[in-house]
């Protein structure tokens, strides 16, 4: 019997693998390899403005988005995934699942509407022009799955590794107020307890400090309402 072989890794293969390791994504309900990074803060910032903390005026807006806060996020999430992978690239996916008569006929058009858009002065037109083209190009270059697109998104992001969505809207409250008394800052109280990345750092203090102003100022109106009550009386 012959002696079975075996596969070894060199030290510079294990820290590959540990720095950029290889996961099982779905691809239109197929399961593929692809090896990726999580993100840092300054790759995540880099992509836009992007937040894991869901608010109570988050699903209020949600339900009155416009078409050019749609092409935002779409945007948002192609940079997310493009700066993720590394084998396959994006290009490479891209290419290999683009090659569609359909995308190829839009990418002509889409062509001939950015040259239209250049002769164009400022106007009515020109913005609806220009809303068009940014419709047809999230739509050419966003052609992955909504499977692969939410585990590429969820690992690049580290939001299954962190505590993040466990974050309320009054716990952010509270962890301002108290940050503001003593002089911290609210992630410093929030984080101490669960796994927190930098980026959820940064995240937990932006919407915390907006949170606590926006509460300030409805306690204001609220305040200067029942004293003209008072003085009305």
């Amino acid at each position: 019997m012959k002696p079975t072989t075996c596969t070894t890794y060199s030290a510079l293969d294990k820290i590959e693998v540990a720095k950029y390791p290889v996961i099982l994504a779905p691809f239109h309900g197929v399961y593929v390899w692809v090896k990726g990074k999580e993100l840092t803060l300054n790759q995540i910032n880099n992509c836009g403005d992007i937040s894991l903390i869901e608010t109570f005026q988050d699903k209020i807006r949600a339900k009155s988005l416009k078409k050019r806060d749609l092409i935002r996020y779409a945007e948002t999430q192609h940079k997310i995934i493009k700066e993720f992978l590394i084998s396959p690239t994006y290009d490479e996916i891209l290419d290999k699942i683009g090659k569609d008569k359909s995308i190829e006929d839009k990418k002509i058009i889409l062509t001939e509407l950015k040259d239209k858009l250049k002769g164009m002065k400022p106007g009515t037109k020109r913005s609806a022009l220009e809303e068009e083209i940014d419709c047809m190009r999230i739509w050419i270059d966003l052609i992955f799955p909504e499977d692969f697109i939410g585990v590429i998104i969820a690992y690049a992001l580290g939001v299954d590794k962190s505590a993040i969505k466990d974050v309320s809207e009054k716990t952010l409250i509270d962890a301002a107020i108290i940050a503001e008394k003593y002089h911290k800052r609210p992630s410093e109280i929030i984080c101490k307890d669960g796994i927190f990345t930098p980026f959820n750092e940064m995240d937990i203090d932006k919407r915390a400090m907006f949170l606590l102003y926006e509460y300030k100022e409805k306690n204001k109106t609220v305040k200067h309402g029942k004293e003209k009550l008072k003085i009305g009386r």
